[in-house]
Protein backbone atom coordinates (compact mmCIF):
# COMPACT_ATOMS: atom_id res chain seq x y z
CA UNK A 1 0.00 0.00 0.00
CA UNK A 2 1.74 3.32 -0.91
CA UNK A 3 2.20 5.97 1.62
CA UNK A 4 -0.51 8.45 1.98
CA UNK A 5 0.88 11.55 3.47
CA UNK A 6 -2.58 12.60 4.97
CA UNK A 7 -2.39 9.88 6.74
CA UNK A 8 0.89 10.51 8.55
CA UNK A 9 0.23 14.29 9.04
CA UNK A 10 -3.23 13.28 10.68
CA UNK A 11 -1.48 10.81 13.15
CA UNK A 12 1.46 13.37 14.26
CA UNK A 13 -1.01 15.68 14.51
CA UNK A 14 -3.24 13.78 17.16
CA UNK A 15 -0.56 12.61 18.73
CA UNK A 16 0.98 15.95 19.61
CA UNK A 17 -2.82 16.79 20.42
CA UNK A 18 -3.11 14.13 23.32
CA UNK A 19 -0.12 15.72 24.51
CA UNK A 20 -1.91 19.51 24.37
CA UNK A 21 -4.87 18.15 25.66
CA UNK A 22 -3.47 17.01 28.81
CA UNK A 23 -1.54 19.49 29.43
CA UNK A 24 -4.60 22.12 29.58
CA UNK A 25 -6.96 19.78 31.15
CA UNK A 26 -6.19 20.75 34.96
CA UNK A 27 -7.99 24.43 33.93
CA UNK A 28 -11.74 22.68 33.66
CA UNK A 29 -11.71 21.66 36.64
CA UNK A 30 -10.96 25.11 38.39
CA UNK A 31 -13.92 27.24 37.08
CA UNK A 32 -14.29 28.75 40.42
CA UNK A 33 -10.74 29.34 41.97
CA UNK A 34 -8.99 30.43 38.78
CA UNK A 35 -9.49 33.78 36.73
CA UNK A 36 -12.23 33.40 33.74
CA UNK A 37 -9.68 34.02 31.23
CA UNK A 38 -7.31 31.43 32.18
CA UNK A 39 -10.41 28.74 32.44
CA UNK A 40 -11.47 30.07 28.87
CA UNK A 41 -7.37 29.19 27.81
CA UNK A 42 -7.79 25.73 29.29
CA UNK A 43 -11.50 24.80 28.06
CA UNK A 44 -10.09 25.99 24.11
CA UNK A 45 -7.32 24.70 24.59
CA UNK A 46 -9.02 21.22 25.52
CA UNK A 47 -11.62 21.37 23.71
CA UNK A 48 -9.12 21.15 20.28
CA UNK A 49 -7.79 18.00 20.91
CA UNK A 50 -10.78 16.20 21.64
CA UNK A 51 -10.78 14.68 18.14
CA UNK A 52 -6.99 12.91 18.51
CA UNK A 53 -8.17 9.41 20.12
CA UNK A 54 -11.31 9.27 17.71
CA UNK A 55 -9.07 9.70 14.93
CA UNK A 56 -6.44 7.23 16.54
CA UNK A 57 -9.11 4.75 15.87
CA UNK A 58 -10.20 5.47 12.56
CA UNK A 59 -7.26 5.95 10.93
CA UNK A 60 -6.54 2.26 12.64
CA UNK A 61 -9.80 1.09 11.03
CA UNK A 62 -8.98 2.64 7.46
CA UNK A 63 -5.47 1.05 7.62
CA UNK A 64 -6.25 -2.31 8.34
CA UNK A 65 -9.97 -3.13 7.89
CA UNK A 66 -10.23 -4.76 4.44
CA UNK A 67 -6.97 -5.28 4.34
CA UNK A 68 -6.64 -8.53 6.12
CA UNK A 69 -5.04 -11.14 3.88
CA UNK A 70 -6.67 -14.07 6.18
CA UNK A 71 -3.36 -15.20 8.24
CA UNK A 72 -4.92 -15.13 11.66
CA UNK A 73 -1.35 -15.86 13.47
CA UNK A 74 0.89 -13.23 11.63
CA UNK A 75 -1.86 -10.72 11.98
CA UNK A 76 -2.07 -10.96 15.61
CA UNK A 77 1.52 -11.37 16.21
CA UNK A 78 2.15 -8.13 14.38
CA UNK A 79 -0.10 -6.49 16.38
CA UNK A 80 0.33 -7.40 19.54
CA UNK A 81 3.94 -7.20 19.40
CA UNK A 82 3.74 -3.84 18.07
CA UNK A 83 0.67 -2.59 20.83
CA UNK A 84 0.59 -5.49 23.50
CA UNK A 85 4.35 -5.75 24.76
CA UNK A 86 5.16 -2.05 24.67
CA UNK A 87 2.15 -1.32 26.77
CA UNK A 88 2.91 -4.16 29.18
CA UNK A 89 6.46 -2.68 29.32
CA UNK A 90 5.42 0.38 30.21
CA UNK A 91 3.07 -0.35 32.92
CA UNK A 92 6.09 -1.97 34.58
CA UNK A 93 7.58 1.68 34.35
CA UNK A 94 4.36 3.30 35.27
CA UNK A 95 4.11 1.32 38.19
CA UNK A 96 8.01 1.94 39.22
CA UNK A 97 7.66 5.73 39.08
CA UNK A 98 4.55 5.18 41.08
CA UNK A 99 6.48 3.68 43.79
CA UNK A 100 9.61 5.06 43.95
CA UNK A 101 9.12 8.89 43.19
CA UNK A 102 5.22 9.15 43.99
CA UNK A 103 5.95 7.08 46.92
CA UNK A 104 3.07 4.72 46.16
CA UNK A 105 3.49 1.19 46.50
CA UNK A 106 1.08 -1.40 45.99
CA UNK A 107 1.26 -5.30 46.51
CA UNK A 108 2.33 -7.89 43.21
CA UNK A 109 -1.15 -9.40 43.44
CA UNK A 110 -2.80 -5.57 43.50
CA UNK A 111 -0.48 -4.94 40.57
CA UNK A 112 -1.81 -7.55 38.32
CA UNK A 113 -4.93 -7.51 39.19
CA UNK A 114 -4.80 -3.41 38.13
CA UNK A 115 -3.56 -4.80 35.04
CA UNK A 116 -5.88 -7.48 34.28
CA UNK A 117 -8.82 -5.30 35.40
CA UNK A 118 -7.88 -2.14 33.35
CA UNK A 119 -7.12 -0.17 36.25
CA UNK A 120 -3.90 1.14 34.37
CA UNK A 121 -2.87 3.52 36.74
CA UNK A 122 -2.28 6.80 34.16
CA UNK A 123 -5.30 7.79 32.48
CA UNK A 124 -4.29 7.82 28.99
CA UNK A 125 -3.09 3.87 28.81
CA UNK A 126 -6.89 2.89 28.88
CA UNK A 127 -6.57 3.59 24.89
CA UNK A 128 -4.52 0.28 24.46
CA UNK A 129 -6.98 -2.03 25.91
CA UNK A 130 -9.78 -0.65 23.61
CA UNK A 131 -7.60 -0.24 20.44
CA UNK A 132 -6.51 -4.50 20.94
CA UNK A 133 -9.84 -5.38 21.56
CA UNK A 134 -10.30 -3.42 17.72
CA UNK A 135 -7.72 -5.79 16.51
CA UNK A 136 -9.24 -8.66 17.38
CA UNK A 137 -12.81 -8.25 15.70
CA UNK A 138 -10.63 -7.01 12.69
CA UNK A 139 -10.47 -11.20 11.09
CA UNK A 140 -14.29 -10.34 11.60
CA UNK A 141 -15.07 -6.95 10.44
CA UNK A 142 -12.58 -7.95 7.34
CA UNK A 143 -14.67 -10.57 5.62
CA UNK A 144 -17.81 -8.85 6.53
CA UNK A 145 -16.74 -5.56 4.84
CA UNK A 146 -15.60 -7.19 1.59
CA UNK A 147 -18.87 -8.36 1.09
CA UNK A 148 -21.10 -5.55 2.71
CA UNK A 149 -22.81 -3.19 0.77
CA UNK A 150 -22.47 0.39 0.90
CA UNK A 151 -26.00 0.70 2.47
CA UNK A 152 -25.44 -2.16 4.47
CA UNK A 153 -21.74 -0.15 6.44
CA UNK A 154 -23.87 3.02 6.65
CA UNK A 155 -26.93 1.15 8.37
CA UNK A 156 -23.97 -0.29 10.98
CA UNK A 157 -22.51 3.31 10.97
CA UNK A 158 -25.91 4.60 12.06
CA UNK A 159 -26.87 2.03 14.62
CA UNK A 160 -23.13 2.70 15.88
CA UNK A 161 -24.04 6.11 16.25
CA UNK A 162 -27.39 5.29 18.30
CA UNK A 163 -26.38 2.83 20.33
CA UNK A 164 -23.39 5.10 21.22
CA UNK A 165 -24.14 8.58 21.58
CA UNK A 166 -27.43 9.25 21.02
CA UNK A 167 -29.01 6.44 23.25
CA UNK A 168 -26.89 7.42 26.22
CA UNK A 169 -27.71 11.37 25.50
CA UNK A 170 -31.72 10.56 25.96
CA UNK A 171 -31.35 8.49 28.94
CA UNK A 172 -29.19 11.55 30.65
CA UNK A 173 -31.83 13.96 29.46
CA UNK A 174 -34.80 12.60 30.03
CA UNK A 175 -33.85 9.58 33.24
CA UNK A 176 -35.74 7.37 30.47
CA UNK A 177 -33.59 4.28 30.00
CA UNK A 178 -33.70 2.89 25.97
CA UNK A 179 -34.10 -0.64 26.31
CA UNK A 180 -33.20 -1.56 22.40
CA UNK A 181 -30.44 -3.70 22.73
CA UNK A 182 -28.33 -2.30 20.62
CA UNK A 183 -24.86 -2.99 22.44
CA UNK A 184 -22.99 -5.07 20.14
CA UNK A 185 -23.40 -1.94 17.90
CA UNK A 186 -21.77 0.30 20.41
CA UNK A 187 -18.39 1.91 21.70
CA UNK A 188 -15.71 2.37 19.57
CA UNK A 189 -16.22 -0.01 16.41
CA UNK A 190 -18.24 3.18 15.22
CA UNK A 191 -15.13 4.44 14.96
CA UNK A 192 -12.76 1.99 13.81
CA UNK A 193 -15.99 0.76 10.68
CA UNK A 194 -15.87 4.48 10.06
CA UNK A 195 -12.23 4.77 9.74
CA UNK A 196 -12.79 2.23 6.70
CA UNK A 197 -15.91 3.24 4.98
CA UNK A 198 -15.31 7.25 5.36
CA UNK A 199 -11.14 6.29 4.19
CA UNK A 200 -12.34 4.21 0.88
CA UNK A 201 -15.60 6.15 0.28
CA UNK A 202 -15.92 8.95 -2.39
CA UNK A 203 -16.31 11.83 -0.39
CA UNK A 204 -15.49 14.84 -1.82
CA UNK A 205 -18.76 16.08 -2.87
CA UNK A 206 -18.70 18.32 0.65
CA UNK A 207 -15.04 18.55 1.28
CA UNK A 208 -15.35 22.38 1.12
CA UNK A 209 -17.65 22.29 4.35
CA UNK A 210 -15.33 19.46 6.32
CA UNK A 211 -12.64 22.22 7.84
CA UNK A 212 -15.73 24.82 8.76
CA UNK A 213 -17.74 21.62 10.04
CA UNK A 214 -14.50 20.65 12.44
CA UNK A 215 -13.82 24.56 13.62
CA UNK A 216 -17.53 25.41 13.96
CA UNK A 217 -18.02 21.87 16.59
CA UNK A 218 -14.31 22.71 18.51
CA UNK A 219 -16.11 25.96 19.20
CA UNK A 220 -19.42 24.98 19.67
CA UNK A 221 -17.68 22.66 22.33
CA UNK A 222 -15.84 24.55 24.44
CA UNK A 223 -18.77 27.04 24.57
CA UNK A 224 -21.16 23.98 25.77
CA UNK A 225 -18.91 22.66 28.10
CA UNK A 226 -18.41 26.34 29.37
CA UNK A 227 -22.14 26.62 29.96
CA UNK A 228 -22.75 23.19 31.25
CA UNK A 229 -19.92 23.92 33.92
CA UNK A 230 -21.51 27.43 34.61
CA UNK A 231 -24.97 26.24 35.44
CA UNK A 232 -23.30 23.44 37.61
CA UNK A 233 -22.26 25.79 40.25
CA UNK A 234 -18.76 25.94 38.37
CA UNK A 235 -18.42 21.96 38.61
CA UNK A 236 -17.23 19.93 35.64
CA UNK A 237 -19.85 17.65 34.33
CA UNK A 238 -17.77 16.35 30.97
CA UNK A 239 -21.00 15.80 28.61
CA UNK A 240 -19.24 18.13 26.07
CA UNK A 241 -16.07 16.40 26.31
CA UNK A 242 -17.13 12.36 26.15
CA UNK A 243 -15.18 10.69 22.78
CA UNK A 244 -18.50 9.29 22.06
CA UNK A 245 -20.59 12.57 22.54
CA UNK A 246 -22.52 13.84 19.39
CA UNK A 247 -20.17 16.58 19.17
CA UNK A 248 -16.83 15.15 19.46
CA UNK A 249 -17.98 12.12 16.48
CA UNK A 250 -18.75 15.17 14.44
CA UNK A 251 -15.65 17.01 14.95
CA UNK A 252 -13.49 13.90 14.49
CA UNK A 253 -15.08 12.72 11.59
CA UNK A 254 -14.63 16.28 9.98
CA UNK A 255 -10.88 16.51 10.72
CA UNK A 256 -10.39 13.10 9.04
CA UNK A 257 -12.30 14.04 5.85
CA UNK A 258 -10.04 17.19 6.26
CA UNK A 259 -6.92 15.76 6.27
CA UNK A 260 -7.91 13.21 3.51
CA UNK A 261 -9.36 15.77 0.99
CA UNK A 262 -7.18 18.86 1.70
CA UNK A 263 -3.90 17.81 3.60
CA UNK A 264 -2.79 15.28 1.49
CA UNK A 265 0.78 17.06 1.16
CA UNK A 266 3.59 16.96 2.91
CA UNK A 267 4.90 19.43 6.21
CA UNK A 268 8.06 19.12 7.22
CA UNK A 269 8.82 15.86 6.24
CA UNK A 270 11.84 15.12 7.97
CA UNK A 271 10.13 15.95 11.26
CA UNK A 272 6.53 14.42 10.86
CA UNK A 273 8.21 11.22 9.78
CA UNK A 274 9.93 10.79 13.02
CA UNK A 275 6.70 11.59 15.10
CA UNK A 276 4.83 9.46 12.79
CA UNK A 277 7.64 6.93 13.40
CA UNK A 278 7.87 6.98 17.07
CA UNK A 279 4.21 7.81 17.46
CA UNK A 280 2.76 4.95 19.43
CA UNK A 281 6.03 5.18 21.88
CA UNK A 282 5.60 8.87 22.37
CA UNK A 283 1.91 8.31 23.31
CA UNK A 284 2.59 5.60 25.90
CA UNK A 285 5.77 7.96 27.59
CA UNK A 286 4.26 11.44 27.52
CA UNK A 287 2.19 11.19 30.75
CA UNK A 288 5.17 10.15 32.54
CA UNK A 289 6.88 13.37 31.66
CA UNK A 290 4.24 15.13 32.07
CA UNK A 291 3.79 14.05 35.57
CA UNK A 292 7.44 14.56 36.35
CA UNK A 293 7.18 18.01 34.69
CA UNK A 294 4.19 19.47 36.98
CA UNK A 295 5.81 17.20 40.33
CA UNK A 296 8.91 18.22 40.24
CA UNK A 297 9.73 21.64 37.91
CA UNK A 298 6.12 22.89 38.68
CA UNK A 299 5.85 23.15 34.70
CA UNK A 300 2.30 23.32 33.97
CA UNK A 301 -1.12 25.03 33.01
CA UNK A 302 -0.68 27.40 36.09
CA UNK A 303 2.85 28.18 35.54
CA UNK A 304 2.68 32.13 35.36
CA UNK A 305 0.04 31.68 32.83
CA UNK A 306 -1.59 29.09 31.12
CA UNK A 307 -0.75 30.11 27.70
CA UNK A 308 3.12 30.23 28.90
CA UNK A 309 2.70 27.24 31.12
CA UNK A 310 0.39 25.52 28.53
CA UNK A 311 2.95 25.85 25.85
CA UNK A 312 6.22 24.98 27.95
CA UNK A 313 4.69 21.49 29.45
CA UNK A 314 3.43 20.33 25.87
CA UNK A 315 6.28 21.43 23.93
CA UNK A 316 8.74 20.27 26.65
CA UNK A 317 6.62 16.98 26.58
CA UNK A 318 7.17 16.48 22.99
CA UNK A 319 10.93 16.94 22.57
CA UNK A 320 11.79 15.07 25.57
CA UNK A 321 9.53 11.93 24.67
CA UNK A 322 10.22 11.88 21.25
CA UNK A 323 14.38 12.02 22.30
CA UNK A 324 13.68 9.24 24.78
CA UNK A 325 11.60 7.12 22.84
CA UNK A 326 14.13 7.69 19.13
CA UNK A 327 16.94 6.67 22.22
CA UNK A 328 15.13 3.42 23.03
CA UNK A 329 14.81 2.70 20.01
CA UNK A 330 18.35 1.71 19.23
CA UNK A 331 18.35 -0.41 21.95
CA UNK A 332 18.36 -4.17 21.05
CA UNK A 333 14.83 -5.24 20.73
CA UNK A 334 14.04 -1.21 21.29
CA UNK A 335 10.44 -1.89 19.76
CA UNK A 336 9.94 -4.15 22.38
CA UNK A 337 9.58 -0.60 24.44
CA UNK A 338 8.77 1.85 21.80
CA UNK A 339 6.29 -0.26 19.73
Amino acid sequence: MPKQIWVTNLRVLATLSVILLHASGGGIFNYNTIPLSWYWICNLTNSFGFFAVPCFVMLSGYLLLGRYDGNLGSFLQKRFTRVWLPFTIWIGIYLAYRIFYEHRANSISTCIQKYLGGDVLYGHLWFVYMILGMYLLTPYLSRWLKTATQQEIYFFLFLSFISASIFPLITKITGFPIKFDLQNFGGYIGYYVAGYALGNADTSAYKKFYPFVFISVWLLSTLGNYYETMTHAGKYQGNFYNYLSPNIIIDSVAIFLTFKHWLNTEILPTVTNIFDKYSYGIYLIHELVLRHLSRVYHINWIYKHPIIGISLQTSITIVVSTLIIMLLSKLPKGYWITG
